[in-house]
């Protein structure tokens, strides 16, 4: 108990409520953003299982048409690279670098990003990034997938990361998509090592071994479910914290 509230003077305070027919209307909002959500929830998982089931047909293709090392895919001026090997502290107004730690699966956190001299980086020019590279962690957490944006053009990466640039558009979808597959991450986790940090060696991504014979109309589908899935999440987030606000408005004033 309290000694500080004087408990018989507050059972006789009343209490400001809105309107009945406001407070069903709260109550009407947030059982709409409740069943929103759940149905978002749904159509999340429904895409997400999809989307895998479609990523592991892809093998059967190379089954039937055979495979290609992922090397042969990219482009023949920018071999996949690993980036800078001490990137040192941050310097302002330097280079972005991105580590692994900066992936958050649907791109990165560029506000974490550490900012390199420019003088240690120019010697690394080799592993700048342009849009549309595709990056494979593989040093620490391997397998990691991200795909640069534009804002990011002229970035650079550290030797925790591989580059992988594929000029082709339905090429860079395939492989895109593919080293997400179960198929893939079995080849790259047979040929991962390390106790105490695990990696796998740039030449042993270079021969992961990449379905071909995929038709296009396979590929531009299991892209489409990709970035509705994306979408769907995006939107089950926001919905999340429209609901999260309304229980907090509900607890305030009912």
């Amino acid at each position: 108990t309290n000694p500080y509230i004087n408990w018989t003077q507050l059972a006789d305070f009343k209490f400001e409520l809105p309107p009945t027919i406001e407070q069903e209307k709260i109550v009407e909002f947030i059982t709409a953003a409740s069943q929103l959500t759940k149905t978002l929830s749904g159509l999340k998982k429904s895409l997400e299982i999809a989307y895998y089931a479609y990523l592991e047909n892809l093998h059967s293709f190379g089954v039937l048409n055979g495979f290609k090392l992922l090397d042969k895919f990219v482009d023949d001026d920018a071999p996949i690279c690993y980036g800078i090997l001490m990137p040192g502290k941050h310097f302002d107004g330097g280079v972005p670098v991105i580590k692994v730690r900066d992936f958050t699966g649907s791109g990165f956190n560029v506000d974490s990003l550490l900012h390199c001299d420019p003088e240690i980086e120019k010697k690394y020019h080799r592993s700048r990034l342009i849009k549309n590279d595709l990056l494979l962690s593989i040093r620490g957490t391997v397998g990691k997938l991200e795909t640069i944006s534009s804002s990011l053009d002229g970035s650079n990466i550290t030797q925790d990361s591989a580059r992988i640039r594929i000029s082709d558009n339905s090429d860079r979808i395939l492989i895109k998509h593919y080293l997400k597959s179960q198929s893939a991450r079995r080849f790259i986790s047979s040929r991962t090592v390390g106790n105490a940090v695990k990696g796998i060696n740039i030449g042993d991504v270079r021969k992961i071994p990449i379905p071909i014979g995929v038709p296009l109309e396979i590929l531009y589908l299991i892209e489409e479910i990709h970035k509705n899935f994306k979408r769907i999440e995006r939107l089950l987030e926001s919905a999340k914290d429209v609901y999260s606000s309304l229980k907090f408005q509900e607890s305030v004033v009912l």
